[in-house]
This record gives C-alpha cells, structure tokens and sequence, in this order.
C-alpha cells in the first residue's frame, strides 16, 4: 500500500468524529420526523376524509361504510410495497435490523443509500395500509445508512464507519419512541461491535441530538400513561406480585419462541408456495385484511393494524379489560405481524412485539384478579411486564428492553417485575432457540452473528 492510500485511511480525531456524530443526530431526528410524516399522510389517504397531516397512533382508525373494503387496502398496499422492494433495493425487504447487522460483521459498514429510501417507502406503505408493523425498523435503517453514508464520503477506517452507523441506529431508536437511553444502550448492545469510551460517547451525541429533534416536532411526553403505583403494596404483597410473575415469564419466553419461529416459517412457506413476489406478498396482505375485516364487523375496531398503540392505550386506561379479547387480539397480532414481514412487506418489530407483551400481560393480570379476588394489585403490573418481556426475549436485547418500558411510560415503580420478566423469559427463549428474531435470519443465511454482548 502507497503512503498517500495510508494517508487517506488515517483515523479520524475524536472532535472530527463527534462533528459527524451530531450531523448523524440532525439528519436522523429530521429524517424520523419525514418518516412519521408520510406514514400519517398515507393512514389519512387510506382511512380518513380529512383531518391533519399527523396521525394521532393513540386513536383508532375509522371502519370502513362497506367493511369488507379493508380487505383490499392492504391488499392495493402490498402491490405496491413488491415492485419497490423488487425493482429497488430487495435488502428493504423486513424489519430492517437484520440487513444493518449483517453490513458491520460482513461489509465493513457499507450501506446503499438507496435502501434507505426503499426502505422508508416501503415501510410506510406497509404501515399506511394497514400490515402490522412497526415504524422504528426504517428509521433505525434510515439512521444506520446516514452514518454509512458519511463514513463512506469521508475516508476512514471500518471501525470508526461501524460507531457512525451504530450512533445512527440509536439516534433512530431515541428519536421514534423519544427515548435516548434506550437508543444508547440498544447501540451499544446490538451495534457496536466493540465498546470504548470514545465509541459510546459518539453514539452519546448522536442520540441526544435526535432525540431534541424529536422533543421540537412531537413533543417530550411519554407514549403510554401507566398508572402502576407498585409502590403502594407492602412488602408481602410486592413478593407475591414478583412470585406470580414467575409462571407469567415462562409464558412470555414461550410466546415470544413461538413468534421468532412462526415469522420465519411464514417466510419459508411463502418462498416456497410463491414463486412470484407479488402473488407471495399480496396472499400474506389478504389474510392480513380479512384479519382486520373480522375484528371491525365482530370488535368495532381493527386493533392489529399498524403499530398497534391505540389498543396498547386502551389496555392502560382499561378500556379493554377481557382477558378472552385480549389472548384473540395478542394472536391475531402475531399471526398479523409475521404475514405482513414474512410475506414480504418492510417495518419494524419493536412496536408489534409491545402490543404482543401488552396484551398477553393483560389478560394474564385480570385472569389473576378472577382467581384471587381477595389480593389487591394493579394487573397493569403484568402489561408493562409483558411488554418488556417479549421485546427482550424476541430481540435478545434485555437491558434495551427494560429501559425502553421505562422511557415510554415513565414510570420506575414497576422496574423489579420489569427486569425480572425480562430476564427470566430471555432465559427461557434462549433455551428454545438460541437465535434472536435479529439473528436467526442471518443464521439461516449462513452468517454467524454473535448474540447481544458476546462480541470481543
């Protein structure tokens, strides 16, 4: 190698590093603003006459005059959803963690800037017309590419590429549930493939850059209200609750094996019956339809589509509060979830697997209310529970898991059944299947790599 290719591969300096790490927080927090923009704008075109611009997630959308049309919507979605993905950029395809992980073991941090933008548009028609999907998978890929991108126009090594995409991951994580905690750690433990003071504090700035962003366009309030207040029990009750969370947290880690399994069989039968994309991807989107066709006529809402925080709001405010509803809408969610990705289309998972462990935790708390009416305690202990659960059993993310419940709610008194869940259920999924949703993919694939907090 010649001494001005040496040159031009020299690391960069700290300050120059943390320079790229706020443009990377800019254009992350911009760009999930932009995202969430078109996202609303299609459910409007989609389900709504009029109203403006934002779609508020904490609502239901509207049922349709003629209830058997919303079979079609999502439908009319996925045809559009396989020719860009198809003609594009097919690395769109899914939730997007994935792709981003196998460009740092196996790309020295390369990303297209062209999958991104599929990406995004693929993803917000998937969620516009009804897939259940999340909105946070885009945006991460949205946020790792912006740092490709960059360490890309600017020489620099790989490693120092690979801390930009991780700052961009997290600033997308902080910026979509307005949680930069839980961008900083999901970085660190998903992302990084090794952790310095320096690398942290990079992906530290970008974060906090994003997530003010957020704060200026959507405000800096907590997504769910979880009026918990665990910290009113005595002691002897506080052991029973964790005690009772013991058999719930084997049940999460059962549920979300099932979920990790049941997205990637989907995946493999569809490839296998399907040859053709559209056809493939369209099949999946009708029984996603006749999903939500069912639940409107028989429910009056749709409950599973798109990310699913209306139904999650309503089991905070106990709104929903059958236990049978709740175990119909918690496997309408998954079967829902795994036809929309594993057919084809493109979204995250955070958000579907809050739903999966908000309803599953629901429905376990007022079953234990029935049983025991005499032992007074808040069955919201067991949703916030489940959904740290099943997001930190699915992902393999335990840490990221705990604290995002906290950022989302706000809420520290419920933190010991959080934590304890999580890691109880995460145990229980690893003994089932040692591959994380994030993984297993890539293992199936071929490509090894290792599980969150292993990497040397």
């Amino acid at each position: 190698m010649d001494q001005s290719t040496i040159q031009d591969y020299q690391p960069l300096k700290n300050m120059h590093m943390m320079i790229l790490a706020v443009i990377v927080g800019i254009l992350s927090g911009i760009g999930a603003i932009l995202f969430r923009m078109l996202v609303d704008s299609i459910i409007k075109i989609c389900f709504f006459e009029n109203g403006n611009i934002f779609y508020d997630s904490t609502q239901h959308m509207p049922l349709f005059n003629y209830k058997i049309f919303i079979i079609l919507i999502p439908v009319i979605g996925a045809g559009i959803v396989t020719f860009l993905i198809t003609r594009f950029a097919m690395e769109a395809k899914g939730h997007g963690v994935p792709e981003a992980m196998y460009a740092i073991h196996y790309k020295q941090g390369k990303i297209s800037p062209a999958v991104a933008l599929i990406k995004v548009l693929a993803s917000a028609i998937t969620i516009g017309t009804g897939g259940s999907a999340g909105r946070e998978g885009p945006i991460i890929q949205i946020g790792a590419s912006l740092g490709s991108t960059l360490g890309q126009l600017i020489s620099m090594p790989s490693q120092q590429r690979i801390i930009l995409i991780a700052a961009g991951a997290g600033a997308g994580i902080a910026a979509t549930f307005s949680a930069p905690v839980t961008g900083l750690i999901f970085a660190v433990e998903l992302m990084l493939i090794s952790v310095s003071i320096m690398s942290v504090s990079i992906v530290a700035i970008a974060v906090v850059t994003a997530t003010f962003i957020s704060y200026c366009a959507f405000g800096n309030i907590p997504e769910f209200t979880s009026p918990v207040a665990i910290s009113t029990v005595s002691y002897s009750h506080y052991l029973i609750i964790l005690i009772s969370l013991i058999p719930f947290s084997f049940l999460v880690g059962i549920v979300s094996f099932a979920f990790i399994k049941l997205m990637y069989f989907i995946e493999i039968s569809f490839l296998n019956i399907f040859n053709n994309p559209y056809v493939r991807h369209m099949i999946g989107m009708t029984f996603v339809g006749i999903i939500l066709y069912l639940l409107g006529n028989y429910f009056g809402h749709y409950y599973v589509e798109g990310i699913g925080y209306s139904t999650i709001n309503d089991i905070f405010q106990f709104i929903l509060a059958n236990p049978w509803l709740l175990l119909l809408l918690c496997i309408c969610k998954i079967l829902a979830t795994c036809l929309t990705l594993g057919s084809g289309g493109s979204g995250g998972i955070f958000s579907p697997s809050l739903f999966i462990g908000a309803t599953l935790g629901g429905a376990y708390g007022i079953i234990l209310q029935y049983l025991f009416p005499g032992f007074e305690f808040n069955p919201l202990i067991f949703v916030t529970a489940g959904m740290a659960g099943v997001v930190g059993s699915a992902t393999g993310l335990i840490v990221t898991a705990v604290m995002l419940i906290f950022e989302v709610t706000r809420d520290y008194t419920d933190i010991l059944p959080i934590i304890m869940t999580v890691a109880i259920s995460c145990t229980v999924r690893m003994k089932l299947c040692n591959e994380s949703i994030f993984t297993l993919k890539l293992f199936k694939e071929g490509f090894f790599v290792a599980n969150t907090l292993e990497r040397k």
